[in-house]
């Protein structure tokens, strides 16, 4: 079977309508599949914002009543007092009688039996603060905590004493006011 020039164009020319259909076809239904492959996908995020919110909140809640615990615990161990605090250094105008051992010797002790080293931080404090007691004294140590290992005649009431190495720094801090947080003893 013969077939003419005009017949093999024309199947030729259907031939590429029909492949352009299918075609056509094909890439309408990509994009159909797209569409919908992107609407899945903001489903997916929207669901995952709201999961990540709700875990967000269950999170915050849960880290808010851990903190207000722990400042209630705070509060409860630890309270603020404004004291007269002064300072004294290991030298006989400081200490008087008891400056007879040099803190050099590593043989100097406070009251508590605590040995005094160069660099040490200390408070000295009326005898309603037991030994040991913690503070955070405004101005000194760094804001670290320091304890309660002297005691000291004048030292009554509201008063303290902080330890210092040497007399000049003790006498570059004085006599002051300052806000004292003190650990309650458990």
């Amino acid at each position: 079977m013969k077939f003419t020039f005009k017949e093999i164009v024309f199947t030729i020319i259907i031939g590429v309508i029909i492949f352009g259909i299918a075609l056509w076809q094909a890439q309408k239904e990509y994009n159909l599949r797209q569409l919908e492959l992107q609407q899945a996908k903001q489903q997916l995020e929207k669901t995952a914002d709201k999961i990540v919110d709700a875990l967000e909140k269950k999170v915050d809640a849960q880290e808010k009543k851990a903190w207000d615990a722990e400042t209630t615990k705070m509060r409860e161990e630890w309270k603020t007092v404004i004291m007269n605090v002064s300072a004294y250094c290991p030298c006989k105008i400081c200490c008087e009688r008891w400056a007879n051992v040099p803190v050099s010797s590593g043989k100097r002790k406070t009251a508590s039996g605590h040995t005094i080293h160069v660099g040490d931080k200390f408070v000295a404090a009326p005898r309603n603060y037991p030994f040991g007691t913690e503070m955070v004294i405004e101005g000194y140590a760094g804001g670290k905590i320091v304890k309660v290992e002297d005691v000291g005649g004048a030292i009554k009431g509201n008063k303290l004493d902080l330890y210092f190495d040497s007399h000049r720094a003790a006498l570059i801090w004085g006599r002051r006011d300052v806000p004292v947080r003190v650990k309650a003893r458990g």
